[in-house]
């Protein structure tokens, strides 16, 4: 998943190391955390960016 929002999104920062972990098994979900470092000009959109790419993936 990190690999698919570095590429995606070549403005996603390498340093500090994007990452997605397994974050809740709930009763009727699978909860994943995501952290990707952006410039704070870049924030909102990438932002909107990850959200819609993340319902279309799903």
């Amino acid at each position: 998943m990190t690999n698919f929002y570095t590429q995606e999104n070549r403005i996603v920062l390498q340093d500090p190391e994007p990452f997605a972990r397994l974050s809740e098994l709930g009763d009727s979900s699978v909860n994943i955390t995501t952290r990707l470092w952006v410039k704070a000009v870049d924030y909102w959109d990438v932002y909107f960016d990850t959200h819609g790419s993340r319902l279309r993936t799903i």
